[in-house]
């Protein structure tokens, strides 16, 4: 847990909290349209009431997260674009911090333009990945619940999602260093993908424990959000799910990087947050 005591350094101990508040406030916008739209709770509700709904198509178990589904595509693309200035935006308050000791945020639209594509690049496929897990998912869950014996089948529906959890948080660790090698050495997209799966094989089993905590934290906090019954608490417990989430793993994979790579970083060299 090396890389992830090291991540909550520096977003939580280190003075007072500055770093992951600044963060989330980037991340609480899209956060909360997405939750709005997207809450992931709603996926804990397909186990919960396992006994009393029923799904007639693969289709409708798939919409079945999707609230509010007639603003749900409008809301998708928005968040996607806040998203990116999200990315872009914790990726060059790092970037910088990192290389000299400077966490400034009025300078921070001089670097950002430098890592809005490797964000975009990076956003495009967790997007994708989160589609395509949830697409399998749906469908192994769809054929679990409709076995006779209900009980068997939302045991077999759970074991295979968090099967698929895993699966998905085991790419995102072994791409632990696709962005930091975007943003730091300017490699293009794929071959900085190619780059960090070969150099993640010496610390992948680290980096999938590491991924792991914030995902379970997400999961918890999802499971809480379902379970209470006042909407807006609801939508307030998925947003800082996702809030939590995206902050701690973007900070991971630049702490992860410089660690791996032996980058000196200037911000522990020096008093942090010093303005220059």
């Amino acid at each position: 847990m090396k890389y992830l005591n090291l991540t909550f350094d520096y977003l939580f101990r280190r003075n007072r909290g500055k770093a992951f508040f600044v963060f989330a406030m980037f991340a609480l916008l899209p956060s909360a349209v997405v939750a709005y739209f997207f809450p992931i709770s709603n996926i804990i509700g397909l186990f919960a009431n396992y006994n009393t709904q029923s799904f007639a198509s693969y289709g409708s178990i798939w919409l079945s997260i999707i609230s509010h589904s007639k603003w749900a595509i409008v809301a998708a693309i928005c968040s996607f674009v806040l998203y990116g200035f999200c990315y872009a935006s914790i990726c060059a308050i790092i970037t910088r911090h990192f290389r000299v000791n400077d966490f400034s945020i009025p300078k921070i639209f001089h670097s950002m333009n430098e890592n809005f594509f490797p964000a975009l690049t990076v956003l495009v496929f967790i997007f994708l990945l989160i589609i395509i897990i949830h697409s399998i998912s749906c469908l192994f869950i769809f054929l679990w619940l409709a076995l006779s014996n209900k009980l068997l089948g939302v045991i077999l529906a759970i074991i295979f999602e968090l099967i698929c959890i895993a699966g998905g948080v085991y790419l995102i660790s072994a791409l632990t260093l696709w962005l930091p090698i975007m943003s730091f050495n300017g490699l293009p997209m794929f071959r900085a993908m190619s780059t960090a799966f070969y150099k993640s094989r010496s610390f992948q089993k680290k980096a999938f424990g590491a991924t792991c905590v914030p995902i379970l934290i997400l999961i918890g906090l999802c499971t809480a959000a379902y379970f209470v019954k006042i909407w807006y608490l609801t939508w307030i417990l998925n947003t800082i799910a996702y809030i939590f989430v995206v902050v701690v793993i973007i900070t991971l994979d630049f702490v992860t990087f410089c660690e791996v790579e032996g980058v000196s970083r200037e911000d522990l060299l020096q008093s942090p947050y010093k303005r220059r």
